[in-house]
């Protein structure tokens, strides 16, 4: 048996650390791999090691040149610089393939230089010469190392990575030999990673997971990721790295999920940081996990939490969809029947004017005809009566005439007044004011805009009816003698108004009161105004007097707001 190889690691990247030693364990070296995750780190180890009785200085140190606190060269020229330490064989293993990172290293100097290779055949290559430059520098015997045994079988499924042919797809089987049966589909993973050891980690993170079947592709770029997502739902998952060479930071996130939004997305990152992770899941992704913070079964419960949140999502917006939807039609078919409502009531209110006009023109062409006649032969007969009882029963005849004469006149006026007929609504707000004066000895102070006029009939007539409705609400309740009136033009047709410095009323204990009918008539202008296009608006109480404004459409039907 040969010998341990005592192997310092000096390595700040998980992804990196675990596929040294997998590839290590795949290759049978006998190494005992240590890691330090910096340069001071690893003087600190040395050191300690120089002065433990039970610790071994390294046989073999391998150096990243992009570490934290130190760099690779700095600790090179360290290590170089110290007698105690120069002797130990050291070789860079770096992603850098500048050449002056290799001139540079070589004059320091280091023993080998090493690229970081994508997969463990290349580790295996790099970890045979590493081996022979190590056996070279301490005088051992040229000795191949022992062959690398065949990898075992520990997938679930295919992983590939980008550019890769179906020949080069790995299969790999669960470490303890389990054989898995694929799923019927795989999960389609896009992981945007641009350092290969991480890939690799992430590949042997999800393989070590039972039951579950993947079929990775790899983009190092932003570039090439929003490439492979074309077309859209292409994945069904996206690990996504903040860092890459063409974006860096939450501009990345954006990015992607610009172009896919269906793809559930989990940040994977060396970044730590809460708010960092929150403006992540804000900007669209569902996960924000840091790298060497997670394992195998962490990062598949995060895929897979992700993927139901993502459904979860999408069923909402969906239901948001129909319901919106839902919500329209039903608001569009509420309003063409009130559309179809406000037609009838401005037909019902026509076919109401119209009956008016028709029995005021009744009672004026033939009934108040009639009753003229009447009182005309009851005075004749009366005239040539030569008995007095006859004659007096004949005058009260004519009396009874006359007083039917002025109920049918004023039935006439009520239901269609002539004047609005014959002039326009400032004639008909005079002769109301008049005949309020005279019927009920109520004052109307008026304030009437010559030019407010009404487009029909039927909205003249509404307007005068309303009109007197206000002002006998004025004689029965406010308590007063007096009352102003305005009509006026608004900016959508008319506005009627009637104030009054009498009782007033708590509104909202009357208004919708219908039971002692004190304000029933107001409640009825209200709902046919409403189903007309028209509003009203009531400013009242107690001891304060009553403001009531009604605004009329233009037309009947249309609405004033």
């Amino acid at each position: 048996m040969e010998p341990t190889v005592h192997v310092l690691l000096i390595e700040d990247n998980p992804g990196d650390m675990w596929l040294f030693r997998e590839a290590v364990r795949r290759a049978g070296l006998p190494y005992r791999v240590t890691v330090a995750a910096d340069g001071e780190e690893a003087l600190a180890t040395l050191h300690a090691a120089e002065t433990a009785v039970d610790l071994i200085v390294a046989d073999l140190i391998v150096v990243d040149l992009n570490l934290p606190r130190m760099s690779g060269r700095e600790l090179l020229a360290r290590l170089r610089a110290d007698p105690r330490l120069a002797k130990i064989p050291l070789v860079i293993l770096t992603s850098s393939t500048e050449d002056t990172d290799l001139v540079e290293t070589h004059h320091l100097p280091a023993d080998a230089y090493f690229v970081k290779p994508h997969d463990f055949h290349g580790f295996d290559a790099i970890l045979r010469r590493m081996e022979a430059v190590r056996r070279r520098e301490a005088g051992v015997e040229a000795a191949e190392p022992p062959p690398a045994p065949a990898p075992p079988a520990e997938s679930h499924g295919q992983v590939r990575e980008k550019g890769q042919t179906e020949a080069e797809v790995v299969a790999i089987r669960q470490d303890r030999g389990e054989a898995i049966a694929e799923l019927r589909h795989p999960l389609r993973v896009l992981i945007v990673e641009d350092n290969p050891g991480d890939v690799v980690l992430l590949r042997h993170m999800l393989a070590a997971v039972p039951g579950e079947s993947l079929d990775l592709t790899r983009a190092a770029t932003i570039a090439e990721a929003l490439e492979a997502m074309e077309p859209v739902e292409t994945f069904d998952m996206i690990l996504l790295d903040l860092d890459l060479p063409d974006s860096r930071g939450l501009d990345t996130v954006r990015r992607v999920h610009d172009v896919d939004g269906d793809a559930p997305i989990i940040v994977l990152t060396g970044h730590e940081g809460t708010t960092l992770g929150v403006e992540a899941v804000r900007l669209g992704a569902q996960d924000y996990l840091v790298k060497g913070r997670i394992d195998g079964w962490g990062l598949w419960r995060a895929i897979r939490y992700a993927m139901e949140r993502k459904r979860s999502e999408k069923a909402m917006l969906a239901l948001m969809d129909t319901l919106e939807q839902r919500v329209a039609e039903r608001t569009a078919e509420a309003v063409r029947r009130a559309e179809q409502i406000r037609a009838l009531a401005v037909e019902l209110t026509g076919a109401e004017q119209r009956e008016r006009r028709r029995l005021a023109h009744l009672l004026h062409d033939h009934l108040q005809q009639l009753l003229v006649a009447i009182r005309m032969r009851a005075n004749g007969a009366r005239g040539r009566a030569a008995d007095e009882a006859l004659r007096r029963a004949l005058g009260d005849i004519d009396q009874l005439v006359g007083e039917s004469l002025d109920a049918t006149r004023e039935l006439m006026v009520d239901l269609s007044p002539p004047v609005l007929e014959r002039s326009g609504l400032a004639a008909g707000m005079a002769w109301l004011a008049e005949w309020m004066r005279t019927k009920h000895g109520l004052e109307v102070h008026l304030d009437v805009d010559p030019d407010a006029q009404a487009d029909s009939p039927d909205l003249k007539a509404f307007i005068f009816r309303t009109a007197r409705e206000l002002l006998f609400n004025v004689v029965k309740h406010a308590g007063v003698s007096d009352a102003r009136l305005v009509l006026a033009r608004a900016d959508r047709g008319l506005r009627l108004a009637v104030c009054d410095h009498g009782r007033g009323f708590n509104l909202p204990d009357h208004w919708d009161g219908h039971a002692e009918n004190e304000h029933f008539g107001l409640a009825t202008i209200r709902d046919r105004l409403s189903l007309l296009g028209g509003t009203m608006d009531i400013v009242s109480a107690p001891d304060q007097g009553t403001t009531t404004t009604v605004e009329f459409p233009a037309r009947l039907g249309t609405r004033t707001s």
